[in-house]
């Protein structure tokens, strides 16, 4: 990715930020409203309207108060529509005396607070350009993809960074800290902050977490937004804070609202174990950034004896059973099913492997690198009849679950169909005998890819991965897995894969023209890749490929995942992923 653009800083006085409408915000009339709302258990969303002084309406409150609050039947964008929409529920009168929109509170799936125009537009410009001359650190990881400024309270004294030092002295003022403990009812700590800016260029994203961290004193308590995108940044253009509902577990599962950034608003919510939520791909290609200032808001916390530094969210437990990785658990190797003597693994394995020579020197090389890819692992005619059957589009439902297997902030992805057919190794040998591979038999179809899914666990293989890694191998998991456009696998602290010999089966789909040719995948373009890290090591990247097996010997220090695929990937990837332990 390249740099962000750097502009040169214009100047701004000291006193160059102020709250709009001459601090009104702030006053106890719009606290005591804003607070009424956002502290209840109504999920509805609500509007804060400045009253409109110059139009009389008939409203039961004596005191003519400043701000009016209206439920709104569709603020924010749900995933099935197409744009954001505003309709107020309210009489021609009321209607009437609602002046300016200050403030929005989403009601569900948690409460999210938005204020609107906070501060001089001319300000947050004068901003944007001091901090397009700060450094940006490119930030990639499991979890997001994003440019990022070093914390704003400290900048060098070279850079000009009048606006940057007054937003960062204004955020951790008491007055705006007892401003926000008014608005959200909480306890905040003075003095501390955390502020730093960011740009989410083109496939830039960050994947569903909680924003919930503590120490030994403190923990973050309110997370904020300040939002500096150009002012027609719509919806189709991404980057949408996308917010997440909990099942009766506590696991999150889904986006159910978006919210669009709007240059000069602030959103905020409280972190916790219900504020899962992402910042959606942004898909903008005209060169606009998705700009934005961010941080967290402090409070007073006595850690337990026991209890870690980063929060670990409900979400990674099922009761008493923790979530595995894999949808499969452990299984012996067992021999496939052939009434005579055949050898099966030439029926299934590219002949250049099956020799003794050959085996040698890949076992060399995998003592020395702890990892090899074998290309063409599978002969042609089977992979290509595996392939066109289990990638067809239109075997979509005949293969694979419905729903992407979760919860998101661990994975994303579809998983094959749990088959109660057992596979009849017989019948496909008599069919490869006979030069017929019944390909317009739906049954014989079905009984391919599950004999090549079972071949996959077999005693057979599991010597020939023996042959080539010096180890003796006894169980397996498999998953077959679908990757599509969002798809992505995630790293955890509360999730070790056994110490093993990780062994992925990667395939992609053929064109639709050629029954025999491949797509390609594009890994600069598309992400998709399995990453293998130690710390801050990166070990090993695999690109996806056609008929590929990559083995890898993996530590329980070492931990892997796949990089989120982005939107511009014309085509899913495919993979049958083991773990195979002594």
């Amino acid at each position: 990715m390249n740099e962000p653009s750097r502009k040169k800083a214009k100047t701004a006085s000291s006193d160059s930020f102020k709250l709009c409408h001459n601090d009104n915000l702030i006053d106890n009339q719009f606290a005591n409203a804003f607070n009424t709302i956002f502290c209840n258990q109504d999920q509805s969303d609500f509007s804060l309207f400045k009253v409109n002084k110059d139009t009389s309406y008939d409203i039961e409150d004596s005191e003519s108060p400043k701000y009016i609050a209206v439920k709104e039947d569709s603020l924010v964008q749900s995933p099935e529509k197409s744009s954001v929409h505003s309709s107020i529920k309210s009489s021609d009168s009321l209607f009437k005396a609602c002046d300016k929109k200050v403030a929005t509170i989403i009601g569900f799936p948690f409460k999210v607070g938005i204020l609107y125009d906070l501060f001089e537009k001319s300000f947050l410009i004068d901003l944007k350009s001091e901090l397009a001359n700060l450094k940006w650190n490119f930030r990639s990881n499991d979890l997001y993809e994003f440019y990022q400024t070093d914390d704003l309270k400290i900048i060098p004294q070279n850079i000009r960074s009048d606006c940057t030092k007054n937003l960062y002295n204004y955020l951790s003022s008491d007055d705006f800290v007892t401003f926000m403990e008014n608005i959200s009812g909480t306890k905040l700590v003075r003095g501390r902050i955390d502020l730093a800016a960011q740009q989410y260029k083109k496939g830039g994203y960050l994947l569903c977490h909680d924003d919930y961290v503590s120490g030994e004193k403190l923990r973050r308590k309110i997370a904020f937004i300040i939002y500096l995108v150009e002012e027609d940044w719509k919806c189709e253009d991404g980057g949408c804070l996308g917010l997440y509902r909990k099942d009766e577990r506590g696991h999150p599962t889904n986006i159910v609202k978006k919210l669009v950034p709007k240059f000069n608003s602030m959103s905020f919510f409280i972190t916790g174990e219900n504020s899962f939520h992402e910042v959606e791909e942004v898909l903008r290609d005209d060169n606009i950034s998705r700009w934005s200032v961010t941080g967290w808001f402090y409070e007073s916390y006595e850690a337990k004896a026991d209890e870690c530094s980063l929060h670990q969210s409900s979400d990674f437990k099922l009761g008493d059973q923790s979530i595995s990785l894999c949808a499969v658990t452990p299984m012996p190797i067992s021999a496939c099913e052939i009434d005579y003597n055949s050898n099966i693994l030439s029926l299934f394995i590219n002949s250049e492997y099956l020799s003794a020579s050959s085996q040698d020197q890949i076992l060399d090389n995998f003592l020395d690198n702890s990892s090899i890819e074998l290309k063409d692992i599978f002969n042609s005619d089977i992979y290509n009849i595996f392939v066109n059957e289990l990638c067809d589009p239109k075997n979509v439902d005949r293969y694979w679950e419905n729903t992407k297997i979760g919860p998101p902030t661990i994975r994303k992805y579809s998983v094959f169909k749990k088959n109660t057919n057992k596979p009849d190794f017989n019948s496909l040998l008599v069919d490869f005998a006979q030069n017929s591979s019944n390909s317009h038999n739906p049954k014989s179809l079905e009984n391919l890819v599950l004999c090549v899914l079972h071949f996959l666990n077999s005693d057979e293989f599991s010597k020939l991965l023996s042959a080539v890694t010096n180890l003796e191998l006894k169980n397996s998991t498999q998953e077959v897995r679908k990757l599509d456009v969002g798809d992505y696998t995630l790293m955890h602290d509360s999730f070790d894969e056994p110490e093993g010999l990780d062994v992925i089966f990667s395939f992609l789909p053929n064109t639709n023209n050629n029954q025999i040719t491949g797509f390609n995948w594009e890994s600069q373009r598309f992400n998709g890749t399995t990453h293998y890290v130690s710390g801050s090591d990166e070990l090993l990247t695999i690109d996806p490929d056609r008929n590929t097996l990559s083995i890898v010997y993996r530590t329980e220090e070492t931990k892997r995942f796949v990089k989120k695929i982005l939107s511009n990937a014309d085509h899913p990837r495919f993979e049958v992923s083991m773990i195979f332990t002594e």
